[in-house]
């Protein structure tokens, strides 16, 4: 009878001891998931914000080109009119003295 009793135990301690084994197994399965997935979160967003800085310096390099692009046109549209209107000035002042003549 003792020796069934002391059989029971050492198969109830050794069910115990192997289920507690199973859990520290898939704790550590788990925790390395867990792991594992807060470093491709974490480089996920590393990638996005690289991205967005890469988007942001190429966005303000485009605006200065744009800018640059706007102020040369300005430029030369200035000078197109300031040329038609010198034109202009001089056919109209020729005109007035053809005018005045007659």
């Amino acid at each position: 009878m003792e020796t069934n009793m002391f059989i029971g135990i050492f198969i109830g301690a050794t069910v115990v001891a192997l289920l507690g084994f199973i859990a520290y197994r898939v704790r550590l399965t788990f925790d390395r998931i867990d792991q594992q997935m807060t470093n491709q979160i974490a480089e996920t967003f590393s990638a996005i914000r690289e991205l967005e800085e890469s988007i942001l310096k190429d966005t303000s390099s485009i605006t200065g080109y744009v800018d640059d692009i706007s102020r040369n046109m300005d430029n030369r549209f200035a000078e197109i009119y300031s040329t038609i209107d010198s034109r202009f000035d001089k056919q109209e002042s020729r005109l007035k003295k053809e005018l005045t003549k007659d």
